[in-house]
């Protein structure tokens, strides 16, 4: 990340996760976990409304968190997009 921050992203059967590996710009953490619902519209909220093929989902996060440049703006973005889709 710009700040320094090593981020990982984690696909995982039930969902995904982001954390921030503990490092010399602090401690580790976790600044994310969506269910696989979440992933999948996030992901095409990411894609401005487009679907994401399944196997690309990983891909979308990745370059989504590289973009962010830091992992406050990262924990932000993923929640906020979960606000607006979890909104009825």
């Amino acid at each position: 990340m710009d700040d320094g921050a090593h981020v990982v992203v984690h696909l995982e059967s039930d969902g995904f996760l982001i954390e921030r590996l503990a490092g010399p710009k602090g401690d580790g953490e976790t600044l994310f976990r969506g269910s696989v619902d979440q992933a999948a519209e996030i992901a095409v909220a990411f894609l401005n409304g487009r679907p994401a093929q399944p196997d690309k989902v990983l891909d979308v996060f990745l370059a989504a968190v590289s973009e962010l440049g830091s992992a406050d703006a990262v924990r932000q973005a993923f929640t906020a997009a979960t606000a607006a889709i979890d909104r009825p």
